[in-house]
């Protein structure tokens, strides 16, 4: 009977990092890149939340690479 109780009380410990881990945001990351495949640096880029309107705009780096941070989950009045 302990081992049962010891062993679901370890898996309600374990579980709890789980539930609180899951969000509806991300990071985008990308390469911005011409026709030909040559990258395109201090390209603006412009990254919009559908569900809330909001958006946020960055810029690519010399290799073309960009970073977009999470937008808000939810709209604000």
């Amino acid at each position: 009977m302990l081992n049962h109780i010891l062993r679901v009380s370890l898996f309600g410990a374990l579980s709890v990092p789980l539930v609180f881990g899951q969000t509806d945001a991300a990071r985008i990351v990308g390469t911005v890149t011409d026709a030909t495949g040559a990258v395109i640096p201090a390209a603006s880029i412009t990254v919009l939340n559908e569900k809330t309107g909001q958006s946020r705009k960055v810029q690519s780096n010399e290799q073309g690479r960009f970073l977009a941070t999470p937008l808000c989950r939810t709209s604000t009045p």
